[in-house]
């Protein structure tokens, strides 16, 4: 046998022989890690809904304290009023005074600074159910064309 035929038979030999060998013994079982199970919709909406009562739940907190939520500076808006699609009047309180503003796209007026010290609105007082009936039919006897 020349050289070249043995090379030519170890070359080709080899892989056939080392196929032989790994078809003979089977492989050897590899342990299974766990496979990641993928979560459910149960687990899908218990999270959704916990980052949501998490947001709500801290949005209250921002607005319960003071260090959390909008600084609390001199100027506080003590009442507002709408007077047209988008004007309104505000009245503003700084450092105890207070300022009648107008409000509209583009522009603040001030339109009065209020004096005294500030009131209380007095409570509403309502008519007992005899007074109200009192009043009631006085209303009726001045109205014209009344068929009482």
């Amino acid at each position: 046998m020349s050289a070249r035929a043995v090379l030519a038979a170890a070359l080709l030999g080899a892989p056939l022989a080392l196929h032989a060998q790994q078809a003979v013994a089977p492989p050897a079982p590899v342990p299974h890690a766990a496979a990641p199970e993928l979560p459910g919709f149960g687990q899908l909406a218990l999270g959704l809904g916990a980052v949501l009562v998490l947001i709500v739940v801290l949005g209250w907190l921002a607005r319960r304290l003071p260090m959390l939520g909008p600084g609390r500076g001199p100027l506080r808006v003590a009442g507002s009023l709408v007077v047209g699609s988008r004007e309104r009047i505000v009245l503003v309180e700084v450092d105890g005074e207070r300022v009648l503003v107008g409000v509209a796209p583009g522009m603040v007026t001030r339109l009065h600074v209020l004096e005294g010290e500030r009131r209380a609105p007095a409570p509403a007082q309502w008519p007992t159910p005899g007074e109200f009936g009192a009043a009631l039919d006085g209303l009726r006897g001045q109205r014209p064309g009344n068929r009482g």
